[in-house]
Order: C-alpha cells, then sequence, then structure tokens
C-alpha cells in the first residue's frame, strides 16, 4: 500500500526530532539549536529569501543558494546530484459562501466586490535543489571600493545607509535603507542598484513625497498599489545609476516578464503613472 504523503509541518516536525534525537545521543543538548540562523538562504534565480523555520530545513550545510528543478532546466543547468531539501510557504484557500455566513474555526472570513468569502491559510512544501548540485556556476564577484561621488551624493540627501541581511529593504521607524554588504553583490551596478531602489522607497515617507500604499480596499486594489510602486522604483533606480555612469543591471527571468506583462492586462496606466511618480522622486533628490 503506497504511503501517504508527509505534510509540511510533519517534515519539519520529523527533521526536529531526529535532531533532538542525535542531540540526546552527543549529550550535547544544544547541537541541534545551531542550524537556525547561521548561513543566509535564497533562491538563486528569484532572490527570494528563505527565512523563518526555513533557515532550519535548509540546515547548516554551509550553502546560500537553492533552486527549483524547473529554475535549473531554465538556466539551462544540469544536476549532478539529486540531494532535495524543502522549503515551506503559505497559501491562502478561499471558497464563497453565503452573505450570513459567520466562519468557524480558524477560517477569515471577507467581502470582496460585493461576495462573501471564507478562507483559510494552508501550509505546503516545495523541493529545491543546493547550487552547488548543479553545474550552474554563481557570478564571482567582483571586488570594488564604494563611488566618492556617490556617497557624498547619499551623505547629503540625507540617508542612513546600514549594512546587514539578505534583502534590500526601507525601515519605516528608524528612517533607515537596509543594504546587504558590499561582498554580496556582483560589482558596482548591481550594488548602487539596490542602493538606490532603497532610496527611491524610501522617499514615500510623509515627511518627504508622502507616497504611501495602504492596506485598504480590496487584496486586488492593493496589489496593484504594490506592483505600481515597485516599477516606481524600479524606474527611479535606474535613472540614478545613469546619472553616475553606471548601466542597470539586468535581471528579468520569465517569471519577473510574466509578472509585468499581466501587470499591464491589470492596469493599462500601470508605467505611465509610475513613470510620473518616478520624476518627482528624481525631482526630490536632484538628479
Amino acid at each position: 500500500m503506497e504511503s501517504k504523503k508527509k505534510t509540511a509541518v510533519q517534515i519539519i516536525n520529523d527533521m526536529i526530532v531526529q535532531e533532538l534525537f542525535e542531540a540526546k545521543l552527543s549529550g550535547d543538548a544544544l547541537v541541534w539549536q545551531k542550524p537556525f540562523f547561521v548561513y543566509p538562504k535564497q533562491n538563486f534565480a528569484t532572490k527570494r529569501v528563505y527565512n523563518s523555520v526555513n533557515r532550519l530545513l535548509l540546515g547548516d550545510d554551509g550553502e546560500e543558494f537553492y533552486l527549483t528543478l524547473p529554475q535549473v532546466n531554465e538556466l539551462k543547468g544540469r544536476v549532478n546530484d539529486f540531494n532535495w531539501k524543502y522549503v515551506f510557504s503559505n497559501y491562502k484557500k478561499e471558497r464563497q459562501v453565503a452573505e450570513d455566513y459567520v466562519g468557524s474555526g480558524f477560517e477569515e472570513v471577507y467581502s470582496r466586490d460585493g461576495v462573501r468569502y471564507a478562507a483559510r491559510w494552508m501550509h505546503s512544501y516545495n523541493k529545491v535543489l543546493r547550487l552547488s548540485d548543479t553545474d550552474i556556476v554563481a557570478p564571482e564577484k567582483t571586488t570594488f571600493q564604494p563611488r566618492t561621488d556617490i556617497s557624498e551624493f547619499i551623505d547629503k540627501s540625507g540617508f542612513i545607509i546600514k549594512h546587514q541581511g539578505s534583502i534590500t529593504k526601507y525601515d519605516n521607524e528608524t528612517d533607515t535603507i537596509i543594504v546587504p554588504h558590499i561582498g554580496r553583490f556582483n560589482g558596482e551596478a548591481d550594488y548602487y542598484n539596490e542602493v538606490f531602489k532603497g532610496i527611491a522607497a524610501a522617499t514615500a515617507k510623509p515627511s518627504r513625497l508622502n507616497r504611501s500604499i495602504t492596506n485598504k480596499g480590496n487584496a486586488v486594489s492593493v496589489k496593484k498599489q504594490e506592483i505600481k510602486e515597485d516599477l516606481t522604483i524600479e524606474m527611479a533606480s535606474c535613472a540614478c545609476l545613469l546619472k553616475f555612469g553606471l548601466t542597470p543591471p539586468i535581471k528579468n527571468t520569465t517569471a519577473a516578464i510574466d509578472k509585468w506583462l499581466d501587470a499591464i492586462k491589470e492596469d493599462e496606466n500601470l508605467f505611465t503613472v509610475a513613470a510620473g511618480r518616478a520624476e518627482k522622486i528624481l525631482k526630490f533628490l536632484g538628479v
């Protein structure tokens, strides 16, 4: 009889139990805790960061990059060793319900476009391979020194850059732009593209351009706002790079291209509106 496929939660629990059992035998009850947050983990193709429980699932193997098998095929790579790892994800499964439905258990009940829905978060997992299990070679990181002219531009603008983590983001609470260390990038353009994206995101602050994204409205409306902001930031960053004589890096995967094609279908004014917002950012920065 074929065994039932394990759930994501069961896989996680089995792994923890195994680690704990091995730790118990070794006499060191802390052995199993070490892999949690040692190495940064991310998808090689999409740059998606694997965090939280996925750090535990991927383990303390010294590996930074992972790929799904379709991504290996898309990059025309070959798998040398099928040493599968698992990554955990959540997704919302919704169903249409009657207008007077109040929900049960852990269901979330809401209305969208006049229709009542009930939804609950489901767990799933995907199998990934370590980059080192393939013949795909990560681009060699080139060493470079920070550009004095760009550093002066940033200092004059009053933005605070902090180097840490695996992704670029703007921390609204501290008004700080978080960027990975220079050593994580493949050259000047790659690094400063992220720096300028962080700066562009920071201009949304109310005391600057007040370009806020709200979570009000239905999910479709919020998603449109997020995509428009992403495109605005991309446009502004590219313009800043060109100002300093750097060529914007091209990183378009099939998924990224499909994302923009779908976005244009949903909003025909996407690029014109984003371009106008990007122009305001450039004027604010004096570019």
